[in-house]
């Protein structure tokens, strides 16, 4: 694959985490495999991209979800909104050294952590003394009664740590947020190559 489908994989991966975090905050989800969207969170000094995205056809969801969001279809306009969103933090977080290094020590601790409920709440509360500390907040609506309960904040926080990470890596991959207006026809038809390959 080259630089170009990766920096795809990476917006992929961050359309697939906000889909996720808009389910589960309705209250459709909660038992959905987000492993593969939570594993880049501990390869911060992975050697390759490739590396961080392994195998990368787990993100076959997401390239579609992309694709709907940059074609513009409905259902998926506020997804592109909180994108976004998620891409100015992590502009913000670029330019907060003392945040980031926490970031990163903190997850390199959970490396090696179990999978399971309590490193969700972890990863909540990493996202809480980081990312929420960056003054800017991702609005998240939902079910009421669904966003009381402790875990899903905790799973909707944990996945929104990722999205920022994977928005993270998309501008290292030369992502920029003009390339999804001005540049939507490329972007859609790169998108769709995506999708080919890894179907």
């Amino acid at each position: 694959m080259t630089n170009l489908d990766y920096r795809s994989l990476a917006l992929a991966a961050l359309f697939e985490a906000l889909a996720e975090v808009q389910d589960v905050a309705e209250g459709r989800s909660g038992d959905n495999d987000i492993e593969h969207l939570l594993a880049p969170l501990f390869a911060i000094d992975a050697d390759t991209v490739a590396a961080v995205f392994a195998p990368p056809a787990r993100y076959l969801k997401g390239v579609k979800t992309a694709g709907s969001a940059i074609a513009g279809e409905r259902n998926a306009l506020r997804l592109l909104n909180t994108a976004f969103a998620v891409m100015e933090l992590a502009t913000l977080l670029k330019r907060e050294d003392r945040i980031a290094g926490q970031l990163s020590q903190r997850l390199n601790a959970l490396a090696n952590a179990p999978r399971d409920a309590a490193l969700l709440l972890a990863l909540d509360d990493v996202y809480q003394e980081t990312i929420g500390r960056l003054g800017k907040r991702i609005q998240v609506t939902g079910d009421p009664a669904a966003l009381r309960q402790p875990q899903v904040a905790a799973r909707i926080r944990a996945l929104l740590l990722a999205a920022v990470r994977f928005a993270w890596l998309w501008r290292q991959l030369g992502g920029r947020r003009w390339q999804l207006i001005v540049g939507r026809r490329k972007a859609l038809a790169t998108m769709d190559e995506l999708k080919r390959k890894l179907a």
